[in-house]
């Protein structure tokens, strides 16, 4: 029988003693295609559409009248079924029901409230009547029987994630683990790749050996372990002893590594692969080759998660600190990495913290690979919002997650540390601020990009560089964002429920002399730094012969120098002085070169940067360089320019047709059953747009409570298409959203 009752699910604690005469229970998933696998260790293949099913069988001693299941994710940031299970909508996305072989009534309870950020999945009641011997019943999320399209297996790779079942036989309020609990459930990457990647330095010298990378992708952004394609390699007329055709190996787990890549001229390359058997083609990010550079570009990821502090209780091979160091170094080429992962619980953190040092020490390797170590902080509301420590020398103690943001300063001024605000479940409060622990940023991770966030800064005087970093929690660092099957965005209390998020990306480049701790840590101190929002394009901009993160002062109008070279083609660079675009210049292919000498700089210290968008939607930022003026104002007119967050100049009635239309009526039966379509107004097609997560959809539309201007992204490739809400119809991030 059928009972169904919209309720919040009671939190639960389930206990690590054992019920053996309680029953037994088992997990299964069958996907759309009809194809099922059961057991106590499954495993699914990650972002496919189908039914989960958790059977129960009562044991010897039943379940009494008021007695009750529960199930639980072993660690609240755990693996999830999907991102919001829910038992109203017959027809919507991850739809829970329960069907019972039993004279007891049943009432489901599922958790649908939160939960992301608690650990129950759902509690089944005996109501009324006892549970005998051999009684059963299946809760399936993702019924898709009243015509829902199912539960999306989680878009990412995760051993051995724990599903705890627990008993309550006679109603007494407490749980114990049934012998079969925990069930496993692995999630394992798709076996036919989607995309490539091909990491390589920006700056090498002719003839220099370099590491390159190549990266079999999924739909999913995971790598393709299975991948054994033949690729043909088009680049510079030589790279040393690589192979011009190779293949992955089984141990290559589809990432080749090549460590005697050589170009033996000055210039600028892209050394491109074709796999004639899907009909996929992938360029590596642009490579400076010269002869005498002076710095380089090492790319690094400041905001890794490997796991919280709360996980210490599920440590596994996916969510140990050692594999997102290995990940960083040997798969992403990486060239630095700070596992910072939350810290939330003083005797949680002191377990943890001496497991991150351990990695950290083990991993540091100057000249190939340097380790940071710190922490996410995150004070309470209006106490100075979410902020990164990050030490120099990983053999400091563990942070203080109780502290203050100003007992933050004090404890670590005058010493080699970082604190580096940003936005993420909380919004860093700009309101706190320390000039010399401060020095950065982050404008751009997985849960979006944010430029009004570094203009909050700016515009208050605060001098910061900016930088990207992933914010990820995939264990994945300096892999490119990906299009998650779970929520993040940042949209949550207008939808019911909620948008998809990036799975991590963005990343800080750095200029310094040499791969080293010192050089990289100066080079941070002194801003000279930029941002992207994965994509390794090569950026440099001076300002009358100053590098980004400059104090400097002029006597006559400044020259700005800017040389960009896109890892895709460009379409546009835009200078920004203050809060306002002095030039703007439409791309043409990957390359931009531009020289501008602003001569109506107004009077006292400004501030200038540049944002490069390119056409596949990649963004990136270089730091700002301040300058005062010390001219004669009364020489100087003033001019007025466009805002920063101007939009462009759309009227969306007058949009011609063009091959988004096709994806809208899609579109608008997904807000139709899964939202209130009447929220979203004047949605209209732009364009199709390919990239590096997927093909979408771009819609332009009105949030109606706020009449807010909103993009909509429809990624229409997959079973169930997913979808990511942008504030704006620009993707730099011209607004805040809570």
């Amino acid at each position: 029988m059928f009972f169904r009752k919209r309720s919040r699910c009671p939190d639960f604690e389930i206990g690590a003693q054992t019920a053996p005469d309680c029953g037994s229970a088992a997990l299964a998933f069958e996907y759309v295609s009809g194809e099922r696998v059961e057991g106590t260790h499954v495993s699914a293949v990650t972002g496919r559409l189908g039914t989960w099913e958790i059977i129960y069988t009562a044991g010897e001693r039943g379940i009494a009248e008021g007695g009750s299941i529960a199930i639980a994710r072993a660690t609240w940031s755990g693996f999830r079924f999907d991102y919001r299970p829910q038992s109203r909508n017959p027809k919507g996305i991850a739809f829970m029901s329960i069907e019972a072989d039993t004279e007891a009534e049943l009432q489901l309870i599922p958790n649908t409230t939160n939960p992301s950020h608690r650990r129950p999945v759902a509690l089944v009641l005996a109501r009324m009547g006892a549970m005998k011997k051999g009684d059963t019943f299946v809760l399936r999320i993702g019924d898709r029987r009243s015509g829902g399209p199912g539960a999306v297996v989680p878009s990412t790779v995760w051993k051995e994630a724990k599903i705890l079942i627990g008993v309550d036989p006679e109603g007494a309020g407490e749980y114990r683990q049934l012998p079969c609990s925990p069930l496993i459930v692995n999630t394992v990457p798709g076996d036919a790749p989607k995309r490539y990647h091909l990491f390589a330095p920006s700056i090498v010298r002719p003839d220099e050996p370099f590491h390159l990378h190549v990266l079999a992708i999924d739909e999913n952004g995971n790598i393709c372990t299975k991948c054994d394609h033949m690729l043909r390699v088009h680049g510079p007329p030589t790279l040393g002893h690589m192979p011009m055709t190779f293949g992955f190996a089984k141990q290559d787990a589809g990432c080749r590594r090549f460590s005697d890549a050589v170009i033996d001229a000055e210039g600028r390359v892209r050394i491109e692969l074709e796999d004639a058997k899907l009909g996929i083609t992938a360029r590596s990010n642009p490579v400076l080759c010269t002869a005498s550079p002076r710095k380089r570009i090492f790319w690094g990821d400041l905001h890794a998660h490997a796991y919280d502090a709360q996980e210490i209780r599920d440590l596994t091979p996916t969510t140990h600190p050692a594999e997102s160091y290995r990940f960083a170094r040997d798969v992403a080429r990486l060239d630095f990495c700070a596992v910072a992962s939350h810290i939330f619980e003083p005797e949680l953190d002191a377990v943890w913290w001496p497991i991150a040092q351990k990695a950290a020490a083990a991993f540091h390797e100057p000249g190939r690979f340097i380790t940071f170590l710190g922490c996410e902080w995150r004070g309470k509301r209006g106490e100075g919002g979410d902020r990164n420590v990050i030490f120099k020398d990983e053999h400091n103690p563990v942070v203080n997650s109780k502290a203050a943001v100003n007992d933050l300063y004090e404890i670590y001024r005058d010493t080699e540390t970082l604190i580096i605000p940003h936005v993420g479940g909380a919004i860093a409060d700009w309101d706190h601020h320390d000039p010399d622990l401060e020095v950065l940023a982050e404008v751009a991770s997985g849960h979006g990009n944010f430029e009004w966030f570094a203009q909050e800064a700016l515009s208050k005087g605060r001098r910061v560089g900016l930088i990207g970093s992933s914010d990820g929690h995939r264990g994945t660092p300096g892999l490119p964002r990906a299009i998650t099957s779970g929520g993040g965005g940042r949209f949550a209390k207008y939808l019911n429920r909620r948008d998809s998020g990036y799975g991590g990306g963005p990343l800080a480049a750095v200029y310094a002399e040499e791969l080293t701790r010192n050089a990289i840590w100066d080079a941070i101190r002194r801003r000279e730094v930029y941002a992207t929002t994965g994509a390794r394009i090569f950026l440099n901009v001076k300002l009358n012969g100053f590098p980004m993160g400059s104090e400097m002062e002029t006597k006559r109008p400044p020259q700005v120098l800017v040389d960009v070279e896109g890892a895709g083609d460009l379409l546009r660079v835009d200078l920004i002085r203050n809060q306002e675009v002095i030039l703007s210049a439409p791309g043409n292919g990957p390359s931009k070169r531009l020289e501008h000498i602003d001569r109506w700089m107004p009077k006292g210290t400004s501030y200038y940067y540049v944002r490069v968008l390119q056409r596949n939607r990649e963004v990136a930022w270089s730091s700002p360089i301040w300058v005062r003026n010390v001219m004669d104002a009364k020489k100087i007119p003033r001019k007025h320019y466009p805002s920063w967050n101007t939009n462009e100049s759309v009227v969306l009635k007058a949009v011609p047709e063009n091959d988004a239309d096709a994806h809208l009526d899609a579109l608008m039966d997904y807000l139709e059953r899964e939202e209130k379509a009447s929220r979203f107004r004047s949605v209209t097609p732009i364009e199709v747009v390919d990239s590096q997560m997927g093909k979408f959809a771009l819609f332009y539309a009105y949030l109606l409570r706020r009449s807010m201007p909103i993009s909509i992204k429809w990624f229409f490739e997959f079973e169930c298409p997913r979808i990511r809400i942008e504030p704006g119809w620009l993707d730099f991030g011209p607004w805040r959203v809570t």
